[in-house]
């Protein structure tokens, strides 16, 4: 099965940072998580793909970051999704 971001949700920040191309500690040290697109049963926020990346360019171009702050600088894709369809 092939993951694309459309049937994608990010299901924490672990896997948000990761997304990103952040490490945790890079994500916490911005200071502010994207709003969440939904709260899970559990409690849990939650993100789609595409709010998750308007936030990094907003956050980035406000704060003059180009790149995020990564050990390998490059987005990955989460390795603990949930897919819908």
């Amino acid at each position: 099965m092939v993951v694309t971001t459309a049937n994608t949700i990010i299901v924490s920040t672990i896997e948000l940072a990761i997304f990103l191309g952040l490490t945790k500690q890079g994500l916490y040290e911005r200071g502010e998580l994207p709003p969440a697109g939904f709260i899970s049963v559990g409690g849990r926020e939650c993100w789609l793909p595409g709010t998750a990346e308007d936030w990094d360019k907003t956050y980035r171009e406000k704060h003059g970051v180009e790149h995020p702050a990564s050990k390998n600088g490059a987005k990955q894709e989460p390795t603990h999704l949930i897919v819908m369809g």
